[in-house]
């Protein structure tokens, strides 16, 4: 860790005042812009298009690992999940853990009961220049720049890569240097994707590293990861 890094830090660290709250978020659930015959219609019509419509060009591993909880594959390619499926899946919805930032003193995010934290997110592809005016591919910079400007905001409680590193020459680079930016531009909780499982472990050492052990991050994890392979219209993406 450079000796810059290490003292924002250490300001960071000591910026963090006894009265501020432990524990951020506000509690939800009192706007209810849907009704319960709204909601249970939504429910079904998921239910609906999952288990009958289905997805396509699933690979193969999601094919194999699908098959065996009882998902059926198609003559036309899709995969159909059974609604009992999404029921066990719900029900094993962890709803009771906390995500932490860099800093001993920052504030964690208790996701329990109705509790609800703003963050920022999108993994835009382009930004717009501020001195051309013009759009043009976002790059590692603009990443750890919006990472800069969401550390600063005490209404943002975490950082979701809300950029993607255009100029990466490929996904490993990608990967490790998106997480890489996100966690020198913040002390905040950092949420990143993973192009492939086998990019996992290299971005875990990074962590383990600044957290000074595996056991340390374990205790208070500071990166997690928010991946979704579901592309439009009802495709997975290989």
């Amino acid at each position: 860790m450079s000796a810059k890094r290490t003292s924002r830090r250490n300001r960071q660290t000591s910026s963090v005042t006894s009265d501020k709250p432990k524990t951020l978020g506000m509690v939800g659930g009192r706007y209810h812009p849907l009704s319960e015959t709204d909601l249970q219609q939504i429910d079904e019509t998921i239910r609906y298009i999952l288990s009958q419509i289905g997805f396509s060009e699933a690979p193969k591993v999601v094919v194999d690992a699908a098959l065996t909880r009882g998902v059926t594959l198609g003559n036309d390619g899709r995969l159909r999940f059974p609604e009992s499926l999404f029921d066990e899946a719900c029900q094993q919805f962890q709803r009771n853990f906390s995500l932490y930032g860099q800093t001993e003193n920052a504030p964690e995010l208790n996701l329990s009961g109705k509790r609800v934290h703003v963050g920022s997110g999108g993994a835009a592809p382009q930004v717009i220049d501020l001195t051309t005016g013009h759009y043009r591919d976002s790059t590692l910079k603009d990443l750890y720049d919006a990472a800069r400007l969401v550390d600063c905001q005490d209404n943002i409680h975490f950082f979701s890569r809300s950029l993607v590193a255009r100029d990466m020459p490929d996904l490993l680079s990608l990967d490790i240097n998106t997480a890489y930016a996100c966690l020198t531009g913040t002390a905040k909780h950092c949420c990143v994707s993973v192009s492939l499982p086998e990019h996992v472990e290299q971005i875990a050492q990074m962590c383990y590293m600044i957290a000074g052990s595996k056991e340390a991050f374990v205790a208070r994890p500071f990166l997690s990861l928010n991946i979704n392979h579901v592309v439009s219209p009802l495709r997975l993406h290989k």
